[in-house]
C-alpha cells in the first residue's frame, strides 16, 4: 500500500450506525490537529466509563462489541478503548478514528448528520501522526492493535529520530533522487538541523514520497496560463517535483502535493521547496527511505 493510498483510508473511514451493518457513514478525517485533546475526549472517556460501569454490575462478563473495518470486535473494558483515544492527540490510526466515531455515535450522544462537523472539530492527524502510522502499521506490517513499544518509532517520535533511523544517508544533489523509492522529507532550520519538534519559533515537520511521481520539469506542461505565472513568481516554474503525502496545517490535514525543489540552500543538502497547495518557502532535507528502522 503506497503513502497515498494508506492516507485514502482516512479519507473517509467507514463507521457503522451500529454493530450492524446496515448503515455505514462515511467520515473524513481530513483536518490538521497538533496538541491537546478538545474537551471531546474526556466526554467519551467519560461515556466509556460509565458503559462498562453500568453493564459489568448487570453481567460481570459483559463485551462491547464494536466493528472495525467491517469485523465485530469485542472489548472487555474500558482500558481496552483508551488507545484509540490517541485520534483526539492528532496520533490515531484509521482503525483509531473508526473506533472514536462509533462511541461518538452509541455513546456519546452524537447524531449521524452532526458526525462529520464532530470529527473536523475533534480529530485529526499531525506530519509525524501520519507518517508514523503508515511506516509502523503499513511498511512493517504491526496490526492496528500493536502499538509502539518504548524502542520503537511511532506516531508520536520525534521527526529527528525519523530521520536518523529510517532513512539511508540524505541526498546531496537532487540528481540522486530514485523517483520510483519513497523518501522522507523533513524540515530544517538555518543551520541545516533537523526540527525534531519544534525550535526557533518553527514546528518540525515530515512528508514522504508517493513513489512514482515526480516531475523534472515541474507546471510546464497541463496547467492555466494564469497558474504557470503563479508558479513562475514563486520560482516553483521548470523545477524538479516530488510528489509528497502529508499532514499539513493550519487546517487541511492530510493531501497530496507537488513539493518543488525551488534551490539549493547555502548549506549543503539543504533544499529550498514550496508546494502548489501550501506557498510557503521551506528549508528541507532528504532520504530515501530504508526497508525498516535502523
Amino acid at each position: 500500500m503506497t503513502p497515498w493510498e494508506y492516507a485514502s483510508r482516512y479519507l473517509p473511514v467507514q463507521v457503522p450506525r451500529s454493530q450492524g451493518l446496515a448503515e455505514i457513514y462515511p467520515i473524513d478525517i481530513s483536518h490538521y490537529h497538533l496538541g491537546a485533546p478538545t474537551a471531546a475526549k474526556d466526554q467519551i472517556l467519560g461515556a466509556m466509563s460509565d458503559h462498562f460501569a453500568s453493564n459489568q454490575r448487570k453481567n460481570a462478563s459483559y463485551r462491547l462489541t464494536l466493528r472495525v473495518n467491517g469485523l465485530p470486535v469485542e472489548f472487555a473494558s474500558r482500558d481496552e478503548l483508551i488507545p484509540s483515544l490517541n485520534a483526539f492527540w492528532g496520533k490515531g490510526t484509521p482503525e483509531d478514528c473508526q473506533i472514536v466515531l462509533h462511541l461518538a455515535l452509541t455513546l456519546g450522544g452524537i447524531k449521524p448528520n452532526q458526525l462529520q462537523s464532530w470529527a473536523d472539530t475533534n480529530l485529526g492527524l499531525d506530519c509525524n501522526g501520519f507518517v508514523g502510522n503508515y511506516l509502523f502499521h503499513e511498511v512493517q506490517q504491526n496490526g492496528w492493535q500493536q502499538a509502539p513499544g518504548k524502542t520503537e518509532i511511532g506516531p508520536s517520535t520525534t521527526i529527528d529520530e525519523y530521520f536518523k533511523r529510517w532513512v539511508q544517508d540524505p541526498i546531496l544533489d537532487l540528481s540522486h533522487v530514485i523517483p520510483g523509492r519513497m523518501h522522507l522529507i523533513v524540515r530544517v532550520d538555518d543551520n541545516g538541523l533537523v526540527i525534531p519538534r519544534c525550535s526557533g519559533g518553527k514546528v518540525g515537520h515530515i512528508a514522504i514520497t508517493q513513489p512514482g511521481e515526480s516531475m523534472n520539469q515541474s507546471f510546464v506542461t497541463d496547467t492555466m496560463g494564469f497558474y504557470d505565472k503563479e508558479t513562475a513568481d514563486l520560482g516553483m516554474y521548470n523545477k524538479f517535483a516530488l510528489r509528497t503525502v502529508e499532514s499539513g496545517g493550519p487546517v487541511k490535514g492530510v493531501q497530496k502535493n507537488w513539493m518543488v525543489f525551488v534551490q539549493p540552500y547555502k548549506v549543503k543538502g539543504v533544499f529550498e521547496v514550496r508546494r502548489d497547495h501550501i506557498h510557503m518557502l521551506d528549508k528541507v532535507r532528504i532520504a530515501p527511505l530504508r526497508a525498516g528502522p535502523g
